[in-house]
């Protein structure tokens, strides 16, 4: 037993044990009682005078054992039945404590002899309103034709941050468990899936059939599903950031740490000093958690931030709790403050150690602390640290537009080596390559396996030819009309200022951004600034009128700002 549970024998009978326990998480004492009931009649009547007399005192209490006899002839299998007088007594006495059966998991008779199976062992509790979380587990049997019972209580006991470390840590063994169950081995399933995939082609390719199309496209789909669970799994497994958290721990760095805050606090005024040590807001907490970058990789506990923020309404009481109790000096626990050390290489086939970048990985909970101290000392540095001091020129963001245009046979291997060489490109420069955006064209006679594939290898949308890139006309075979029409549209534009001529060329990038007759604003907000949307979302939408150019042209064919206005 738990040194830290004390507990009294109060009553030692020939068929029960009754103790007094004292939890240290709980103020009362608890009662509880362990059964042996014979198998007599008229010897466990003694057990139910046992359980009304403690039933009188109204104190959290618990019974439970080999009771010898069922509240139901639906918990016993074969054989002859107990007299209904029995069973009604047991009930009886059940309902007059204010009992109540606590359940349980695993299997559904706790006693046989091979020839007569009987639930016989219960729990039968009145401290629920203490101990709600408690459960009850029939373990299987080994030596004895009864089933052991485990007896637990799930409830967190701790505060602070303890209570958050022992929470992640269980919801990650369940998170274990329903992955486990979920998906398997995702990387089984990707090959099993493929392997599926490549025969449904193949039958596609000798027997072309409806029927035979409708099972490859569902194949592939089964495929794709299973690609993009693992490619999930690498996306966490690969998101670093290429940056030094260093986490410089020194002997004497507590003490570091104090006269320095007391310095900040002696230079401060009053008001943001409080501000400084004030306890944080469950708002403030909330915007900490969302600022941060939801796909970072993960520590040893396993928690992204994106995990706090799918589940925020769930866990943000108990962070705030954590934070709580680390602004009053609590030490982490070290759930806290583990961290993975990786070691990235510097050179290729390193041999010497200063031939590798290390970088620690923390837990998102780390993090979280250390951000929030970060956010409240961010606006009081300009009033610590002297304007000379400073360094960093402020930089604009960059912004990056590269198009490629690339050629190649319709060879399977072809596009696996162009899609590495685009992936190893990424990880170089440190762009990302723009799938939505991205697209294939092949030759009109090319058959449907083909196109599939290439769609399966690249996700690209397919677009047949003739089709528009950078305004400029795709086409195959000699100059036609029609290829040209949208280039000599705009010319003409110029000429007779656009007033009857519909104009089609910004349709595929326009339309991007409106839905149902209205802007998009989501999408707007991430490519214009706000000032910009504004003026965007006051364009009204005529659905049946033609399109038509908002800024014509002027008399001479030039498009200027004075035209705009007029």
């Amino acid at each position: 037993m738990d040194d830290t549970i004390k507990f009294q024998v109060l009553e030692d009978d020939e068929q029960f044990l009754h103790l007094r326990l004292q939890v240290p998480f709980i103020e009362e004492p608890l009662l509880c009682t362990v059964v042996y009931g014979k198998c007599d009649k008229v010897d466990r009547g003694r057990i139910w005078e046992f359980m009304r007399t403690v039933g009188e005192q109204n104190a959290p209490w618990m019974i439970g054992g080999d009771f010898n006899l069922v509240v139901s002839v639906s918990e016993q299998s074969n054989g002859a039945y107990p007299t209904h007088h029995s069973i009604e007594e047991f009930n009886k006495a059940i309902f007059d404590c204010g009992l109540s059966d606590v359940g349980f998991e695993g299997r559904k008779y706790t006693w046989t002899n091979y020839r007569l199976w009987q639930r016989l062992d219960r729990i039968l509790s009145e401290w629920m309103d203490k101990l709600p979380s408690t459960s009850i587990r029939y373990l299987p049997r080994s030596s004895s034709d009864h089933c052991p019972l485990l007896v637990q209580e799930d409830d967190v006991t701790s505060s602070g941050m303890a209570k958050l470390a022992e929470k992640l840590k269980r919801v990650k063994q369940r998170l274990k468990q329903w992955n486990k169950d979920v998906f398997g081995d995702i990387f089984s399933n990707v090959k099993a899936a493929e392997e599926v995939m490549t025969r449904a082609e193949r039958t596609y390719d000798v027997d072309p059939t409806d029927l035979n199309l409708m099972e490859m496209n569902r194949c592939t789909a089964l495929y794709q599903q299973s690609l993009s669970i693992e490619e999930d799994y690498w996306r966490q497994k690969a998101a670093v950031k290429w940056s030094l958290e260093g986490d410089r721990r020194m002997a004497n760095g507590s003490t570091i740490i104090a006269d320095s805050l007391d310095v900040i606090l002696s230079i401060l005024d009053p008001m943001h000093a409080t501000d400084l040590c004030k306890d944080p807001t469950l708002e403030e907490v909330r915007r900490v958690i969302f600022d941060m970058a939801s796909d970072s990789i993960v520590g040893p506990d396993g928690f992204n931030a994106r995990f706090y923020q799918a589940c925020w309404e769930v866990v943000k009481f108990d962070i705030l709790e954590a934070i709580e109790d680390f602004l009053k000096d609590t030490p982490l626990p070290l759930s806290f403050t583990a961290m993975s050390i990786v070691l990235i290489l510097k050179v290729k086939n390193p041999s010497q150690w200063n031939e590798f970048r290390p970088i620690s990985l923390c837990n998102t909970t780390n993090k979280l602390l250390t951000k929030l101290l970060n956010d409240r000392l961010k606006p009081l540095l300009p009033s610590l640290i002297v304007p000379n001091q400073m360094g960093s020129e402020g930089v604009s963001h960059l912004a990056y537009a590269d198009d490629f245009l690339i050629f190649t046979n319709a060879k399977e291997s072809s596009f696996q080596s162009i899609m590495a060489f685009l992936t190893n490109f990424e990880h170089v420069t440190r762009q990302r390559l723009n799938v939505v955006k991205s697209s294939f064209t092949v030759s009109l006679n090319a058959p449907l396996l083909v196109k599939c594939r290439v769609k399966r290898i690249t996700r690209f949308v397919l677009k047949t030819l003739p089709f528009t890139y950078l305004g400029a006309p795709i086409y195959v075979g000699p100059k036609r009309g029609s290829d040209t029409a949208g280039m000599i549209a705009k010319s003409i534009l110029l000429g007779l200022n656009g007033a009857d001529i519909p104009v089609n060329f910004f349709h595929e990038r326009v339309n991007y951004y409106w839905v149902n007759g209205k802007w998009d604003i989501q999408k707007l907000q991430h490519v214009v600034p706000p000032h910009l949307l504004q003026c965007i979302i006051l364009i009204p939408f005529y659905e049946m009128a033609t399109d038509r150019p908002a800024w014509k042209g002027s008399a001479t064919g030039e498009f200027t700002i004075k035209s705009t206005y007029d």
